[in-house]
């Protein structure tokens, strides 16, 4: 939890164009403040984060998503390097979608799209977001090396060999 309020607080602020020092006189706080949230040093109160979150609605409005899609994309070409060794070619369009509510995500890898949950940004934060990713593009690898796409033992193997290589990182 305290991650997830961290990156989202840094999220919000970047998809604001603010710094540090910006955020925290627009909520009253010391730039050290917003400084050890982003970094998880010090937890937000809730009452913080909703005023960051009412921030991003009078402020950001519709460019949240673009934002997400933005920062998606960039994570998804730094994962094909990091675990597919660059193996998926195609060019993959992420889609945050608003009407996803049980599945986190989906990946339609024939028309090239990957599908993503907003509510499970609310529920995991981007952390949820990044692992949902790597499974979709799991589908997607297997997918373009004519293999079942399903979730089939290759494809747990595979999520599990990416999930511990990423454990071992951190």
């Amino acid at each position: 939890m305290k991650e997830q309020r961290a990156k989202r607080i840094k999220v919000v602020r970047k998809h604001l164009g603010m710094t540090q020092a910006e955020l925290a006189k627009e909520l009253g706080v010391n730039p050290l403040t917003v400084s050890q949230w982003e970094t998880g040093f010090r937890q937000p109160s809730l009452l913080a984060m909703k005023a960051v979150e009412m921030l991003k609605e009078l402020r950001g409005g519709d460019n949240f998503i673009e934002m997400l899609q933005r920062e998606a994309n960039e994570t998804f070409d730094r994962f094909n390097q990091q675990y597919f060794n660059g193996e998926l070619k195609q060019k993959y369009r992420i889609v945050f979608s608003k009407q996803m509510k049980t599945t986190q995500g989906t990946a339609l890898p024939q028309k090239k799209i990957i599908f993503l949950s907003m509510a499970g940004i609310d529920r995991s934060g981007w952390e949820g977001v990044e692992a949902t990713l790597k499974h979709e593009m799991v589908h997607c690898w297997l997918y373009e090396r004519g293999k079942p796409w399903g979730h089939s033992r290759e494809f747990k193997a595979k999520l599990k060999e990416i999930t511990t290589e990423a454990q071992r990182k951190t």
